[in-house]
């Protein structure tokens, strides 16, 4: 991470490093940041970069989350298609590349249950997943999001759990099912949701 910035001291850009981390362990990946500390070049030596206090402890939920959550994240969990809108706004973008300004979506699917995933690029500058010099602007959070599915199979509950959010605990959603149309409110969109859609 901010590969660049590392040929001199100074300390990472937290906005980059959680929006890089949520959509690598989104999509059910891992990848090597931290050793003796975290790595800002491949060259273990190279310590320029600190983490800041702020960056420590918003990190550590997400490896957490990651742990937790490893059989909904990955673990035989398959690409999905489904169809989502978000009736009120902000701008929502599915499919396999994010966009600027938008929130992101996709969904698997492991054996009753729909994931979906949502990451936050709404306020972001660049999509530079290294932010080279550290420069990424920090998702805009948002507020209560109503979140259209369609999905006609009955529904048992909805979880909503986020490494964002004060506990990574899963709460439960109300919903309402009408024929296909199924509508639940996100309460809060920081950088990374999960929603479980329990059939």
């Amino acid at each position: 991470m901010n590969y660049g910035r590392a040929d001199n001291q100074g300390v990472f850009n937290a906005s980059s490093v959680l929006q890089t981390d949520a959509v690598i362990m989104a999509s059910g990946g891992d990848h090597l940041e931290l050793g003796e500390h975290m790595l800002g070049k491949e060259y273990f030596p190279n310590s320029n970069l600190a983490m800041s206090t702020n960056l420590t402890t918003k990190l550590m939920p997400y490896y957490d989350f990651m742990t937790a959550y490893e059989n909904l994240l990955r673990d035989g969990a398959i690409p999905k298609n489904v169809t989502l809108s978000f009736p009120n706004g902000p701008n929502l973008m599915t499919g396999s590349n994010p966009t600027m300004n938008s929130v992101w979506s996709f969904a698997k699917s492991k054996g009753t249950s729909t994931i979906l995933q949502f990451i936050n690029f709404i306020g972001k500058n660049s999509d530079s997943w290294r932010d080279t010099n550290g420069t990424a602007s920090p998702a805009t959070p948002q507020g209560a999001i109503k979140v259209l599915l369609a999905d006609s199979t009955p529904i048992k509950s909805i979880q909503i759990a986020s490494p964002d959010f004060a506990s990574i605990a899963p709460t439960s959603l109300p919903f309402t099912q009408t024929g296909s149309a199924v509508t639940f409110t996100m309460p809060s969109l920081t950088y990374w949701n999960m929603v479980v859609i329990n059939h």
